[in-house]
């Protein structure tokens, strides 16, 4: 083979050893010498074959066949069978393009049958760069035998694993905050938001609201006093079924004009008149005093008796705002918690569009909070709004903001299966060796319940 090389040529001495392989067929004759020798198995983790390889695929599939040679030299036998993964959303999402399709609606009116038709045509557009690549490469793959994802074997044996999941009790069906993509319509994991660009730097409103406290009997609180409230999400505003204090924090009475206004923090200067301090008092005595809803919703059974009122909560900080914190249960994890799942009102639909009734009705989240602004200064409720540039997080299938959003969803409960899921990462031999207590290990020491649909 090498006897005639002019020179020391590597992709000339690739191409020949890769001839030799190819006509010798010796992928084959390495696992016929050793059928009934203990089976090494490895399932090729597939690649969708809609979208072309690139460099990064090449590194991974070279780690993959150092360890099936390896194995294969000592005597077991190595199958290597190939896949292809032809599910997802990124599929979908080609589809899409093609089509010229732009939300979930649009899918149904042109029909899931013939798109699903559409998809599975699609997933194979660039089969043979991908059985190209991987033959110039040297990786050795049985693609006479592929496990294909929309196989009905395949998804049958998906199914059975599910059940035997929910068999033991790991499949749980809960009501919690997800990361929701309003245009893709469906929740990502925590794991898809760790991708690198998952955030982005985007300017939102830097908005703090008044609330208007109710008087009270014993005149500890008179007409015209708020609570100040700062976000950044102005469009989770009409959800607002309470606010939330820290009880161990000291709040400030301050003097504008002729109103007064609570706030941790001395407020941010709006027009010509001063902040004056009036009075300090624990956050324990600002609990439970009722305010008036900034918008009044039409479905009363979203709310409970002690909606609008304030309530402790031990995260809220006085690092960022006001030391107060607005209660959207529907639009946040730790709002949720803090208010129940008993009064959970929903002021936008699964595209993220305002409702009806509402500032900004029929326009998307981010479009109506000029609405909801506009609202809120007319009636005098807007103290001061500046423009912030923070992170954000996007779905990385289609670039859209995404919402965290209070959904029904599956998890797989793998919290039960800590201390096994630890005992067997010691068994792994990582390289390097740092990873098993690193990275890998810190992550198995964190595993909480797992997003499924």
């Amino acid at each position: 083979m090498f006897k005639n090389l002019k020179q020391f040529n590597l992709p000339e001495i690739e191409e020949k050893v890769l001839k030799f392989w190819k006509e010798a067929d010796i992928f084959r004759k390495s696992l016929k010498i050793r059928e009934g020798n203990k089976p090494f198995r490895f399932f090729e983790g597939p690649p969708t074959a809609n979208g072309r390889p690139g460099m990064h695929h090449v590194l991974g599939r070279a780690f993959k066949d150092i360890v099936c040679r390896y194995k294969t030299m000592r005597g077991f036998f190595v199958g290597r069978r190939a896949g292809w993964d032809t599910h997802g959303l990124p599929v979908e999402l080609e589809v899409e393009k093609k089509l010229g399709i732009k939300n979930k609606s649009e899918i149904e009116k042109f029909g899931i049958a013939e798109f699903n038709s559409q998809a599975k045509m699609s997933v194979w557009t660039y089969k043979s760069e991908w059985e190209k690549l991987t033959e110039r490469i040297g990786f050795w793959l049985d693609f006479d035998h592929p496990y294909i994802t929309y196989d009905n074997k395949y998804i049958e044996s998906l199914w059975w694993v599910f059940s035997e999941i929910a068999k033991k009790g790991y499949l749980k069906k809960l009501y919690k905050i997800v990361p929701w993509c309003p245009r893709c319509q469906t929740p990502l994991s925590s794991h898809e938001l760790d991708q690198p660009g998952a955030y982005k730097l985007t300017k939102d409103p830097s908005v703090y609201v008044k609330f208007a406290l109710r008087p009270t009997k014993d005149k500890r609180v008179k007409a015209k006093e708020f609570l100040l409230v700062w976000t950044t999400t102005p469009w989770t505003l009409p959800a607002n079924v309470a606010v939330a204090v820290n009880s161990k924090l000291t709040y400030t009475k301050y003097k504008i004009g002729d109103e007064f206004v609570w706030s941790y923090n001395a407020p941010p200067k709006s027009g010509e008149k001063e902040a004056e301090v009036v009075e300090k008092i624990s956050g324990k005595k600002l609990v439970g005093l009722e305010y008036e809803p900034l918008y009044k919703l039409t479905d009363d059974k979203q709310l409970t008796t002690n909606s609008y009122r304030v309530i402790a909560a031990d995260y809220v900080s006085a690092e960022d705002g006001t030391g107060m914190v607005h209660i959207a249960p529907a639009f946040g994890e730790e709002d949720l918690k803090a208010a129940g799942k008993d009064a959970v009102p929903v002021t936008i639909d699964d595209r993220g569009i305002m409702n009806k009734g509402l500032p900004g009705a029929g326009k998307f989240i981010k479009q109506a909070d000029d609405d909801i602004l506009a609202d809120l200064g007319k009636r005098g409720l807007l103290h001061s709004t500046l423009p912030i540039e923070h992170d954000y997080p996007f779905c990385w299938r289609c670039s859209t903001p995404l919402i965290y959003f209070a959904r029904h969803s599956w998890f797989f409960e793998t919290s039960k299966l800590k201390k096994e899921l630890l005992e067997a990462n010691k068994k792994i031999n990582w390289i390097p060796e740092h990873i098993k207590e690193g990275r890998f290990g810190e992550w198995l020491k964190d595993v909480r319940l797992r997003i499924r649909a």
